[in-house]
């Protein structure tokens, strides 16, 4: 299939502002007219003065085309803005719903030309005075060959506020610009300067003129809007590919330079969307001021919920800086419990490690073993040679029964300060060593009651002291659950024999008294006979109930005053 596209020989070419003439076109289908009814025609015209004629780059207009029997209309006025020039032109069909059906012709192009009028418009720099229509249409000339860039954001659509004209002395070259209107945003104003002509001869009587022929009658325009999608005019249902919506500009990088370096300005965009890229020079060192002084004033407590400030009370030269710091809020308390005390081997370092955490510490110790000192004589066995209810009673008995280093105890109640005080008789008074009772220490676990069970008892000579021993008896954790005890009992003596009788009380001669009877002697105890009451049992579990205690109590002790020391030494 051949399409071809005519253009009427005498609208070939017209004049630059002949909007009154019609160009006649006549498109043909394999040389047979097509049937445009229902179609959208549009015109497509491009220019030649920046384009190869064969393969034109850019549109410089689009206009509307009107059916005429065989022949289809472009009407001069739709495409006033044209500028003098040779453009090449195709018809564009488009059915109902605005699909590109067709062009014309489907190879080459037809062309028409501009010729210039008497005012000799063809470039604006070379004109002293020109109507505004006219200058619209050549910079409008000017601009087509730039090419279109990429679709950018949509814009605001200006609007034109005042146009002034100024006019300049006769040689100077004329100039316009848009200025922003600073009272009403997104508007500018335009501002002509326009030099003055100089004064022609006059001229002679013109020729009055034919009366004109009345024209056809026209058919009304097509409105354009602009295509939600594409941002393009949209004349009828013809899109003409010319965007509608404004070019955007914005700022790229802005680079500091050096001193001596000139200011520039590069666009790494393109030309529709320019992207503004700033080089300043820094500017010169200036000369050394007068030295400041910066002094600190007040100093204020502020509350927790206060921001810190800091304030100057002095000028800008000579600073005097008060300062406003908020309290911090009130912490959550801790607490802090011991965890395991372990005994690790002589010489290596005592540490305190935390399992617990910050807020709620349980401290786990490794006590080294002291170093074996030397062996030293071999001393007496420690002793309690007798209790007494209190230090007064112990006093009273100067010390009858004891010898130098015996040792004795105050045993009363818990409620007596003096209770299980230590005493020795140094064989003039008894000395005070030290309150076995202990001050009391952090309660513990309940611990498992001990149990105490007889292991032996020895026969020892009849001046021997009585002993007792305590073996601890230990499970399978090695934890203490009871202790074994061994006994040491003297044999008793052998009775001595009776004394005489005394002498009666009447004065006279009683008889002598009979002899006593020799003593008895004393028992060899059986193995495996348990000689000891319920009375005696419960007297020795009971002392020794208390003896544990003590030790126990001692160690507790022992062990809050090292928690202590360390938490008080900073250690921890």
């Amino acid at each position: 299939m051949s399409r071809s596209l005519t253009i009427d020989q005498k609208w070939q070419d017209w004049k630059f502002g002949d909007t009154d003439a019609v160009m006649t076109t006549t498109p043909l289908n394999d040389d047979q007219m097509p049937d445009f009814t229902g179609k959208t025609l549009t015109f497509k015209i491009a220019s030649t003065a920046n384009n190869d004629l064969q393969h034109p780059q850019d549109f410089a207009a689009s206009a509307p085309g009107y059916v005429d029997g065989k022949n289809v209309q472009l009407k001069t006025e739709d495409i006033k803005q044209l500028t003098p020039g040779t453009y090449v032109l195709e018809l564009w069909v488009f059915n109902n719903k605005s699909k590109l059906e067709g062009i014309y012709p489907s190879k080459g192009f037809a062309s028409f030309t501009i010729e210039e009028n008497t005012m000799g418009i063809a470039d604006i720099s070379n004109v002293s005075s020109l109507t505004l229509n006219a200058f619209w249409n050549a910079l409008v000339q000017k601009l087509l060959p730039i090419k279109q860039g990429p679709k950018g954001d949509p814009g605001i659509t200006p609007k034109l506020g005042k146009v002034t004209v100024t006019m300049l002395a006769a040689g100077q070259s004329p100039a316009a610009s848009l200025m922003p209107n600073t009272d009403t945003p997104n508007t500018y104003d335009l501002v002509f300067q326009i030099p003055i002509g100089a004064k022609g001869d006059k001229g002679d009587p013109g020729v009055p003129g034919a009366p004109g022929g009345q024209g056809l009658p026209g058919k009304d325009g097509l409105t354009p809007k602009i295509d939600d999608k594409t941002g393009h005019w949209i004349l009828g249902n013809a899109d003409t590919g010319v965007v509608a919506n404004g070019a955007a500009v914005k700022i790229g990088t802005v680079t500091t330079g050096k001193p001596t370096d000139k200011a520039t300005v590069t666009n790494s965009g393109d030309d529709h969307d320019a992207v503004l890229d700033f080089t300043i020079p820094q500017g010169k060192t200036g000369e050394t001021g007068p030295a400041g002084t910066v002094k600190i004033g007040k100093v204020t407590t502020g509350k927790p919920t206060d921001n810190a400030s800091v304030t100057n009370s002095g000028d800008d030269h000579n600073a005097v800086l008060d300062i406003t710091i908020p309290q911090g809020a009130t912490g959550e308390g801790t607490t802090v419990k011991v965890g395991k005390v372990t005994t690790v081997e002589p010489g290596q370092q005592a540490t305190v490690t935390n399992s617990g955490d910050d807020h709620n510490a349980v401290l786990n110790f490794a006590v080294p073993q002291g170093q074996q000192g030397f062996r030293g004589p071999a001393g007496k066995d420690f002793e309690i040679k007798q209790t007494f209810d209190s230090v007064a009673a112990m006093n009273d008995s100067k010390g009858a029964g004891f010898d130098d280093g015996d040792f004795t105890m105050i045993v009363s109640d818990t409620q007596d300060p003096d209770n299980a005080k230590l005493y020795v008789w140094d064989g003039k008074e008894f000395k005070y060593i030290g309150d076995l009772s202990g001050a009391q220490g952090i309660k513990g676990d309940t611990g498992l009651t001990p149990t105490l069970q007889i292991n032996a008892v020895t026969k020892l000579a009849p001046d021997a002291q009585p002993t007792v021993s305590y073996t601890p008896v230990k499970d399978k954790d090695g934890n203490i659950v009871g202790y074994t005890v061994d006994y040491g009992v003297p044999q008793g003596e052998q009775g001595l024999p009776g004394k005489n009788g005394e002498n009666g009380k009447d004065g006279k001669d009683g008889k002598d008294g009979a002899q006593g009877a020799p003593g008895q002697p004393g028992k060899t105890p059986v193995k495996g006979t348990d000689y000891w009451t319920d009375a005696d049992k419960q007297a020795i579990q009971a002392e020794d109930q208390k003896y544990i205690d003590s030790k126990v109590s001692d160690a507790y002790a022992k062990a809050k005053t090292d928690i202590e020391d360390l938490i008080e030494n900073g250690k921890w």
